[in-house]
């Protein structure tokens, strides 16, 4: 599991396990399911498991943070990003959107009709361009913040990029905690091709996936994942059992670029101003809990103490 010395992988394999053909639930599913949803030790396992895992997110930002100077300057003309990278990107970078006097012009606040600056800070994290987003979240008028959640109907801000890999990270790094990888069961849970669906479908301003489908295709199934057929009965997508992890020097790569991904969005939220902690929109542990549901562990319930310094996040387990 990637990160383990600073990741406990190992709490999910002691109390979590993988059910196929589930009868105990209908209709009929294969999901991931607590051992024993009344064992009293399951929600502090959970809850530990989920402050490691944002202690560790947090680590890696701040140390990234520090590779680069304090402040910036806030150029008002010129190329945002260069024309190499805009032909990489040609999907979702042009010279309209690599035009910093637009984005001035347009700014300080933007809204839902700016879906592509949205893009253009999606793609720029899976790049690693950090001292472009550093002097984008500094600059006085450009408020990059604003782009951060942008919906109409469904939402397409720049914090899909932390949902997308966040759900991704945690799935394919719990299948092997649970050994459901190696043997490419973990191909045959419900949600397993719904996943997929998501880190790959097309959709408005989509540069989220940009991450996802490079190594899609890279591995040769991009074409079959976005074919995939959906069940209207069960209402999931058949993922036709396609495993994603075979080319195993890939897939590490794959998955170590997803938790890059991770703190490099930590490190510009940060540097824009969002929120953190309970209520906020930088909430690693709310973030993480809420995921966790999406692989079909447990329900949350999020509960704030009167000091605002403690806050416990109670889980409580899916009913069957």
């Amino acid at each position: 599991m990637h990160q383990a010395h600073n990741i406990p992988w190992h709490i999910l394999s002691t109390h979590l396990k993988a059910a196929f053909d589930d009868n105990r639930v209908t209709p009929t599913r294969s999901h991931i399911t607590p051992k024993n949803a009344q064992d009293p030790a399951l929600q502090p396992a959970l809850v530990h498991f989920i402050r490691k895992f944002t202690a560790a997110i947090r680590a890696f930002s701040e140390t990234e943070r520090l590779k680069y100077p304090a402040t910036f300057d806030a150029p008002t003309s010129g190329p945002l990003f260069s024309d190499t990278l805009k032909a990489r990107y040609p999907d979702y970078l042009n010279s309209r959107n690599q035009d910093i006097a637009l984005w001035i012009a347009q700014g300080p606040h933007y809204h839902t009709s700016h879906g592509d600056f949205a893009d253009v800070i999606k793609v720029l994290i899976h790049e690693r361009e950090m001292e472009t987003l550093l002097m984008l979240a500094n600059h006085p008028l450009i408020r990059i913040r604003d782009l951060h959640m942008l919906s109409w109907g469904h939402h397409f801000g720049w914090s899909r990029t932390k949902e997308e890999a966040l759900s991704a990270y945690l799935f394919f790094n719990t299948a092997e905690a649970l050994g459901i990888l190696e043997d490419q069961s973990y191909t045959n849970l419900n949600i397993y091709g719904g996943l997929l669906n998501t880190l790959a479908s097309r959709m408005d301003f989509p540069a989220q996936q940009v991450t996802h489908r490079e190594f899609f295709q890279d591995i040769g199934l991009l074409e079959s994942i976005e074919k995939m057929p959906w069940d209207y009965e069960y209402r999931i997508y058949k993922s036709k059992s396609l495993p994603v992890h075979k080319d195993y020097t890939r897939f590490q790569g794959y998955i170590k670029k997803l938790f890059e991904v991770l703190y490099m969005y930590d490190v510009v939220a940060r540097e824009c101003g969002l929120e953190d902690g309970p209520g906020g929109p930088l909430n690693w542990e709310v973030d993480i809990a809420k995921t966790v549901p999406f692989l079909g562990i447990v329900k949350v319930e999020d509960e704030y103490l009167e000091d605002e310094n403690s806050w416990i996040h109670y889980l409580k387990p899916k009913s069957t």
